[in-house]
């Protein structure tokens, strides 16, 4: 969880087989300024991971949980087959998690400071 001190928001999540992902948002006004992942495991994880932080920056943090969803990120990729779709939702909840910890750190900052794990 390195760096997750410095993020207005912070999200991960990690798989049984291993794939990992962590979000790290730079949140202004609302809106999700950056927004970086650290991403570890299959080629399909790594692009739906890189794929979130480029469907979110620029937007306010409720559209951003709509284009950062499971069905968001696989329109994005030109769908995925069934089969792939657990990287997507994975993904999807990691990002989820950054967006819901950016709304509380907004609400109250020295949550920042104090993120469980860290």
């Amino acid at each position: 969880m390195k760096g997750a001190h410095k993020a207005d928001g912070y999200g991960a999540a990690a798989t049984e087989c291993g794939d990992r992902v962590e979000f790290f948002l730079t949140i202004a006004s609302g809106a999700v300024v950056d927004a970086h992942a650290d991403a570890e495991g299959c080629a399909n994880t790594i692009l739906c991971a890189r794929a979130a932080c480029l469907l979110v920056r620029g937007k306010p943090l409720v559209e951003a949980r709509r284009a950062a969803s499971a069905q968001g990120l696989s329109e994005a990729l030109g769908g995925l087959p069934a089969e792939l779709m657990h990287c997507a939702e994975f993904v999807a909840d990691a990002m989820e998690a950054a967006l819901d910890d950016a709304i509380e750190v907004m609400r109250e900052p020295w949550r920042k400071h104090y993120r469980r794990g860290g």
